[in-house]
């Protein structure tokens, strides 16, 4: 659930400010065209997802079986090929293919103005609901190219073959309890830093309007031109600064519990 919120954020952030500089800012859609778009790059891109994936396991020469199911009160869908069994490689292959894929053609409807708002919600629908994916090709990139994958329902099972089952692989950074505390503290705290810095944005534009806030070099927003009332903000500068923020509040937290247990 964190690294899907990560993805939604960063991916919000990262192709929004894409699209506001292939558009040079103009056009702000409405409120009606945002939930449309969001809608349908739900309904189109989750399915194309699953889809993508199945594509995948038949180039590879497997059986793909489609599923349903409910998790946290969350429908999902999911393609499974309950034993069979692919390389290292084969299966990242598979399993990263419905993002990279629908993220080209996301970005390939950014560029016009008339597909802009359904290409952005794609983008966003679809890297955000690419965390599982995401994780297990971030796990399988720390094991070597032997390792053979079988795909179950759940995610995968990882086996030796028989000629390299005395070189049993490192445990993957994903799966180590000590790194994932780290991560997840971060990760944690520059959500954080990131909606406590822009109530204060706002806040500070409340008081100084049409005022340009900087952090040293760094533009946070500037004044919206031809006389409308608002601001842009600069949504880059300030996931930068909060993952900054985010990263020495953590460390400073662990300092703090290591100091009071002494």
């Amino acid at each position: 659930m964190l690294v899907s919120i990560v993805l939604l954020v960063a991916s919000a952030v990262a192709f929004g400010w894409l699209g506001a500089r292939l558009h040079h800012g103009g056009g702000a859609a409405g409120l009606l065209e945002v939930g449309v778009a969001l809608l349908l790059a739900f309904l189109l891109g989750i399915p194309g997802h699953e889809a993508i994936h199945a594509l995948a396991f038949r180039i590879l020469g497997k059986r793909p079986q489609f599923g349903f199911g409910v998790r946290s009160l969350m429908p999902y869908f999911y393609v499974t090929c309950p034993g069979s069994y692919f390389s290292r490689n084969q299966y990242l292959a598979s399993v990263l293919a419905p993002l990279v894929v629908l993220d080209l053609v996301g970005l390939a409807l950014l560029v016009p103005a008339a597909t802009a708002v359904f290409g952005l919600a794609l983008l966003i629908i679809n890297t955000s609901g690419s965390a599982g994916d995401v994780w297990m090709a971030g796990l399988l990139a720390q094991c070597p190219t032997w390792l053979q994958v079988e795909d179950t329902r759940g995610g995968f099972t990882a086996w030796a073959p028989a000629q390299y089952a005395s070189q049993a692989p490192h445990r993957p950074i994903g799966l180590n309890p000590w790194v994932m505390a780290w991560i997840a503290g971060w990760l944690g705290a520059w959500l954080a830093c990131l909606v406590a810095g822009a109530f204060v944005i706002l806040l500070v534009a409340a008081g100084h309007p049409g005022a340009s806030i900087r952090v040293g070099p760094l533009l946070l927003t500037d004044a919206v031109p031809m006389g409308r009332r608002g601001l842009h903000v600069q949504l880059l500068p300030l996931t930068v600064l909060a993952g900054i923020a985010g990263a020495i509040l953590t460390v400073g937290f662990a300092r703090f519990r290591s100091a009071t247990r002494r």
